[in-house]
């Protein structure tokens, strides 16, 4: 089992790999990644990349479908009353 934080590489071309982010920092230019079943890490530079996915598993779901709904109507929070003029009163 490989220690680091399960992840899913885009690429900007397209391609996908799957498995463990083992160095990652905002100032650096590359990131070291193991591949799920490779045993040898590999350092990719981040121009490369499109996303980087952060996963509890590497098996997906092809029923899964994202409801996005917008709706008019009343949410939850009720009614809000907004005093916007400038200055102080």
């Amino acid at each position: 089992m490989s220690t680091g934080d399960k992840v899913v590489i885009r690429f900007n071309h397209g391609k996908l790999l799957k498995g463990y982010l083992k160095k990652f920092s905002q100032d650096s230019r590359t990131i070291m990644f193991e591949e799920s079943g490779v045993n040898s890490v590999q350092e990719i530079s981040v121009q490369e990349l499109k996303a980087i996915l952060f996963v509890r598993t590497f098996e997906g779901d092809k029923k899964y479908r994202e409801k996005k709904s917008m709706s008019i109507g009343r949410g939850k929070a009720g009614r809000c009353l907004s005093d916007l003029r400038m200055g102080n009163q």
